[in-house]
């Protein structure tokens, strides 16, 4: 039996995963191993307190795995993350602090 039962829910779920991912990946590159704790940190908000929605029926089953006793730590956020929602990229490739930024007038 599929997770997500209607091509709503799916696309719901694909829209947030893409959303989550298009935040985390500077994180990826140099932290693969983080990919489950930052996925499932951003989006365990997504459906609400009741928890009952299509992004939860998709990461439910791998959050009981990755809670069991004999599981292997990871960090698990219990606060949900606040940024602006204005944020539309991420700039990769810095190696050290970014002191400074300048914007063209066409993007």
């Amino acid at each position: 039996m599929p997770l997500v039962s209607d091509r709503k829910e799916q696309s719901e779920v694909l829209r947030a995963f893409r959303r989550a991912l298009s935040q985390e990946r500077h994180n990826f590159k140099n932290r693969p191993e983080i990919l489950w704790q930052q996925m499932y940190n951003r989006l365990q908000w997504l459906d609400g307190e009741e928890k009952d929605g299509p992004v939860t029926k998709v990461t439910s089953p791998e959050f009981e795995k990755r809670t069991a006793p004999e599981a292997k730590p990871w960090l698990h956020n219990k606060c949900k993350i606040m940024e602006s929602e204005a944020l539309i990229m991420v700039l990769t490739g810095h190696t050290g602090p970014v002191t400074s930024c300048a914007f063209s007038p066409d993007g």
